[in-house]
């Protein structure tokens, strides 16, 4: 194969068309790619192109659309066989459901681009292994009707890729693009159900003695995404993330990326295609699915990232219209190194698990509710269970999320804002080191947060808002050393609304023995050393939610603030048989050093005002005559709202602790705080004045009416 035009291999199948009846079947086929002995060179000058897709037929009358089933293509090198590819490099198994009454089954092939001696590319490299679910057919577009009620699009199932070297180098020149995608069809009609769709398996890796060089970017994902609503009263897809893994796996592995590298399996749902707010239609979940980059099984294993680094593991739940909206759920991100392996970033980290619930619309008086939402788990880990932790250096600053936003609603009174939940956000050293930043810059700054807001319902009562499970800076026969500023936060914000939701934040507190409380903010050192540059904020405090105005009618009354609940906030020093422990906050000239500021504060929601009262009537003027009729009373006007009650608030615990046998913690300035301040009651709406009294007419004897009362 030579020359400078693209070279393609395909064993792609498509499925036939049916006008009566289901879709015919596609499954793609198999293609080999190798060179596996050391008399074995093949060199490739221009472009390859693999191909093994699977397409379904249409179906119809009624009918099912064919599944399509992506094929299995496999490039590779071993004993001595060297192959080389000067341009580009494009390898596609894709699934496409064919669409239908009811849509068909899309998954992606399986994809391994190997070498267990040479392989290169000279430019990019672009590997899919999506799978697409089949649409529900909009059947009026062939001049037919609907054959049945209730239809459901295909769902869509992402496949598997491998890139990897085992006693071998794969060397990659241009950005590199991992496809394990998976999206579900969309539905078009009232009453029909979108497919889910769900992330497969992308994994780039090294075993041992293999080196893998990427030379620019790495985009890796395995995102599910649920099926778009075509139309009115659809019931959205669901979207599943599935798994990414950029690992070192032994002695001797090195993986590394000169650019950026984003690694990606959120779950989305559905989407509303036609923006329409007033056709109804309840949304999908999302969930998040597993991210990993780790170093582990010997010391001469390592990770190097030649620039930035994103892993997100989102869940974010769909849109709802006069019905419930979808919830989000994060997934599970983990940067690591074991058994005294490295990890090296040379730009930022970023980490994120956030969630979003849907939001939800109420038309007319309908009711609606925002989706829920709960962040996942994001981790930073030095570990090793025989002590042998690994280190991990990142130069620039580390982002570590888990936050839960709750879904917003609008339209009436009835209307709900999602529950937001933080999950759990950590920067944990268990036998080994984490160093963050740039010691002569004093850069490089720590920020972990897995707080939980509320949605807010514009009319109606606003979600909770509840602080993380557990938010912590950990050294346990280890160290953490971060030469900028460190914050740390598991707040709980109300969501704003007629009515405010409650915020409570991490911990719970509430039992006699301390050794019992849960959750909570934490800098914890234990036979370790915990040292930051340049200041830590740590807060645990909860914010209830403002209630609205007296939604605007005559003499309603103001909302309710939500309640405020602080959480737990700690620095704690433990004792150690195996050694001391410490945790200093540095004094120098930077801002913020040796200040350590803890916060497990409560602030209740201020209430709302009532509303105005309504002015009353005029009299009618009297008539004419000999003797006039009398005018008649003005009439009375109403009470004002009362104002609203403002939230309750009820502090947590913040604490500095140094064990008197071993521990030692050195903080210039402390400021700890928990105190509660209640939400501030709303005004009274104002009275309104009563009506005139009619006039009297003309006559001998013709009196006014009298003055309504106010």
């Amino acid at each position: 194969m030579t020359g400078s035009v693209t070279n393609s291999i395909s064993a792609s199948a498509t499925g036939g068309d049916s006008s009566n009846g289901n879709g015919g079947v596609g499954n793609g086929g198999t293609v080999n790619v190798y060179a596996v002995n050391a008399a074995s060179a093949l060199n490739i000058a221009g472009s390859l192109a693999a191909q093994s897709n699977g397409v379904g037929g249409f179906g119809q009358g009624p009918g099912t659309g064919g599944d399509g089933v992506g094929g299995a293509i496999s490039i590779y090198t071993n004993s001595g066989g060297a192959l080389t590819v000067s341009n580009n490099l494009f390898v596609n198994a894709d699934g496409y459901g064919g669409d239908g009454d009811d849509g068909g089954f899309g998954r992606g092939g399986v994809i391994s681009v190997s070498s267990q001696s040479t392989l290169n590319v000279g430019g990019l490299s672009s590997v899919t292994a999506r799978g697409f679910g089949g649409d529900v057919a909009n059947l009026s577009v062939q001049g037919q009707a609907a054959n049945q009620l209730n239809n459901v699009a295909g769902d869509g199932l992402g496949g598997n890729i491998e890139i990897y070297a085992q006693n071998g180098t794969l060397t990659l020149a241009g950005a590199v693009t991992m496809d394990a995608n998976g999206r579900g069809g969309q539905a078009s009609q009232s009453g029909d159900t979108a497919g889910d769709g769900t992330g497969g398996q992308s994994r780039l890796f090294a075993n041992v003695g293999g080196t893998v060089t990427l030379q620019s970017s790495l985009s890796s994902t395995a995102i599910g995404r649920g099926g778009d609503q075509g139309g009115s009263g659809i019931i959205g897809g669901n979207g599943q993330g599935g798994a990414v893994r950029f690992q070192a796996t032994g002695a001797n592995a090195h993986v590394s990326v000169a650019g950026n590298t984003n690694l990606d399996a959120s779950g989305l749902a559905s989407t509303n295609a036609g923006e329409c707010f007033s056709c109804g239609g309840t949304g999908g979940n999302g969930t998040g699915g597993s991210v990993w980059a780790d170093a582990f099984g010997a010391a001469s294993a390592s990770l190097n990232f030649g620039s930035s680094v994103i892993m997100a593991a989102k869940g974010i739940g769909g849109d709802g219209d006069r019905a419930a909206a979808g919830n989000g759920q994060g997934g599970t991100v983990l940067l690591q190194a074991t058994a005294g392996a490295h990890v090296d970033v040379a730009g930022n980290a970023t980490l994120n698990t956030d969630a979003l619930g849907g939001y939800g619309y109420a038309y007319n008086f309908a009711t609606a509710t925002g989706g829920n939402a709960i962040g996942g788990t994001s981790r930073i880990q030095s570990y090793d269970s025989l002590g042998a932790g690994g280190l991990i250096a990142i130069d620039g600053s580390a982002y570590v999320y888990a936050r839960g936003y709750g879904g917003d609603a609008d339209g009436n009174a009835q209307v709900i804002g999602g529950d937001g939940t933080g999950g759990s956000a950590h920067v944990i050293s268990t036998g080994g080191s984490i160093v963050v930043g740039d010691p002569e810059l004093g850069y490089g700054n720590v920020v972990l947060a897995a707080d939980g807001f509320g949605g807010d319902a514009s009319g109606g009562t606003g979600g909770d808002g509840h602080g993380g499970s557990f938010v912590r800076i950990e050294a346990i026969n280890g160290d953490v050393t971060i030469f900028g500023s460190a914050s740390l936060s598991a707040n709980g914000v109300g969501g704003n609304g007629l009515n405010g939701g409650d915020g409570i934040g991490s911990g719970d507190t509430s039992n006699a023995d301390p050794a019992l409380w849960t959750g909570g903010v934490h800098l914890y050192a234990k036979n370790g050393d915990i040292v930051i540059g340049r200041g830590v904020t740590m807060t645990a405090n909860g914010t209830g939610g403002d209630a609205g105005f007296g939604n605007g009618y005559s003499g309603i009354y103001g909302g309710d603030g939500g309640d405020g609940v602080g959480g737990w906030v700690d620095i704690f020093a433990a004792n150690s048989a195996l050694g001391a422990s410490a945790i200093t906050i540095l004094t120098g000239s930077g801002s913020g050093s040796g200040n350590a500021q803890l916060e497990a504060d409560a602030f209740g929601g201020q209430g709302g005002n009532g509303g105005a009262g309504s002015y009353g009537g005029n009299g009618i003027d009297g008539g004419y005559g000999s003797l006039g009729a009398s005018g008649t009373n003005g009439g009375n006007s109403t009470a004002g709202g009362n104002g609203g009650r403002g939230g309750n608030a009820t502090g947590g615990y913040a604490g500095i602790t140094s064990a008197s046998d071993n521990g030692h913690v050195d903080i210039s300035i402390a400021d700890v705080s928990a105190q509660a301040i209640g939400g501030v009651g709303g005004n009274g709406g104002t009275g309104a004045l009563g009506g005139a009294g009619g006039n009297g007419s003309s006559g001998s004897f013709s009196p006014g009416g009298f003055g309504g009362n106010g």
